[in-house]
């Protein structure tokens, strides 16, 4: 089709039609310059709806890149390799490694609030650093009983053998244990406890207590807060964090805390661990820091030992509840369930029974010593911290010697008056009670699978405890546990 003339087109549009049009084009002209010079940018408005994104969401959602790990058919060999600094970041090859100590926050962070009716925790203490093996063998076991934390304990002794220098292979099976944990959806707790002989010069082996001369507090106790502040970097590095850290472990006895001249000392612990607490919380808030778990002890004379009400009294008159989250606590069973009290053990069926008498036998009071009793020893401790603080039961178990030939251990006869069926319902019974209570944070029981590792109760009193048998195979303890709801 022909078009029209283009001129003869427009000259058939009135004047002020095609005047008024192009008025208004113009305008629209105008309209539109004007905003593209001073309309407001879009940009910051958006930045500015958006939250920012917390750090341990992103550590455990990013995929971090994994540290090298040996061959599947090396056992690692602790002496073969040369003293070298701690492993590097795993999150960039420009990181720098992980220094050897840790700096002073210049304004620590008050004690996290941690409600006292927040989820309760089951936990187990694994052995998965003396076996190659155990690391994701025992990860896999917690999993069977649907258990959400593990304690592993770490000694310092161990790691730090010279000031300022700590092997590569130090670390290779924790990180395995830790890495494992961690993608099982498994919450790590770290009970980090001895000293190098380097860092106590003046206290020497004792060849009953602690012949490898360990058992001590550094002298400068910025010390250990530098290596358990090295603990939590090097994990942040590797992107497979722990959760938890006690600090230290039973310092109300000789065996645990030796000095010289010999003084069980409440307030010289306490300086530790409010070192350790704002070296910890500068690095990660989040983590959970739980003073060191007295021992339930029966005596107190001051060098041996000291009774655990007192010294955590003295915990608290020096600070305790300013510089801890959560409080430790220790009882391991003995052959009464955990719901017997000083008030009604006389009237218990085993009373009659046993051939240990212990928890049976009237104080001075005219009742049994209350260190004898789970119930009794939990229920004081919180009164003592003025319900301000949670618990976390570092270590609780009852034991039982039926399946081992040897001889039962001095001083642990108790465990051959519990069959297994009662080791597996005074276990139950406990976890239950402590969920009940409310007070209890975290609860974590002794032990999962050190029986493995030597059934001889005449060298060690692990075994007794455990809920695996020498073989590996579960104990009754184990299926009823993994049969226990977990809420």
């Amino acid at each position: 089709m022909k078009l029209p003339n283009e001129s003869n087109f427009f000259s058939r549009i009135p004047t002020p039609v095609l005047v008024g049009v192009w008025l208004l084009a113009a305008v629209l002209a105008g309209g539109c310059l004007f905003w593209a010079l001073f309309a407001p940018s879009g940009g910051s408005s958006q930045v500015a709806s958006v939250s920012a994104t917390p750090t341990r969401l992103v550590r455990r959602t990013a995929t971090p890149t994994k540290a090298s790990q040996p061959a599947a058919t090396a056992a690692p060999t602790r002496a073969a390799a040369a003293t070298t600094k701690p492993v590097a970041s795993a999150t960039t090859a420009s990181t720098k490694p992980t220094p050897t100590t840790a700096p002073k926050p210049t304004n620590p962070p008050a004690a996290t609030t941690l409600p006292i009716n927040e989820t309760f925790g089951y936990g187990i203490q694994v052995n998965g650093l003396n076996d190659y093996e155990a690391p994701e063998s025992s990860i896999n076991m917690v999993n069977q009983l649907k258990m959400t934390w593990i304690k592993q304990q770490v000694r310092w002794a161990e790691f730090e053998t010279e000031p300022g220098k700590i092997k590569d292979e130090s670390w290779v099976i924790l990180d395995r244990l830790v890495r494992k944990a961690n993608k099982s959806n498994v919450k790590v707790m770290l009970s980090i406890v001895s000293a190098p002989t380097w860092s106590h010069p003046s206290v020497g082996a004792d060849p009953k207590e602690d012949p490898y001369g360990i058992k001590a507090p550094p002298d400068d106790l910025n010390a250990y807060a530098n290596f358990v502040g090295l603990v939590v970097d090097h994990y942040k590095n590797l992107g497979y964090p722990v959760h938890a850290i006690e600090v230290w472990n039973e310092q109300n006895l000789l065996r645990e805390w030796r000095t010289s001249p010999q003084k069980i000392n409440a307030p010289r612990y306490m300086q530790m661990l409010r070192l350790t607490y704002q070296v910890v919380k500068s690095k990660d808030p989040n983590i959970l820091v739980i003073s060191g778990a007295l021992s339930p002890t029966g005596c107190d004379d001051g060098i041996t030992c000291v009774d655990d009400f007192k010294y955590l009294q003295q915990m608290v008159d020096a600070g305790l509840l300013d510089n801890t989250d959560c409080v430790g606590a220790h009882h391991n069973g003995y052959n009464i369930g955990p719901d017997v009290t000083a008030q009604t053990a006389m009237k218990n069926p085993k009373a009659a029974t046993a051939s240990f008498k212990g928890p049976f036998t009237a104080f001075n009071n005219g009742l049994p010593h209350h260190s004898w009793f789970f119930n009794d020893t939990l229920q004081t401790y919180f009164k003592i911290v003025n319900g301000k603080k949670p618990l976390c039961v570092t270590e609780f178990g009852w034991s039982s010697s039926v399946g081992i030939t040897a001889p039962v251990r001095q001083g642990f006869e108790f465990s051959q008056d519990n069959t297994l069926q009662e080791q597996a319902a005074y276990i139950t019974q406990a976890f239950k009670l402590m969920n009940q209570w409310g007070f209890v944070k975290l609860a974590f029981l002794w032990n999962l699978n050190f029986f493995t590792v030597t059934e001889d109760p005449t060298t060690t009193d692990n075994a007794i405890y455990s809920i695996l048998n020498s073989s590996g195979m579960p104990r009754p303890a184990f299926d009823a546990l993994g049969a226990m709801p977990k809420q």
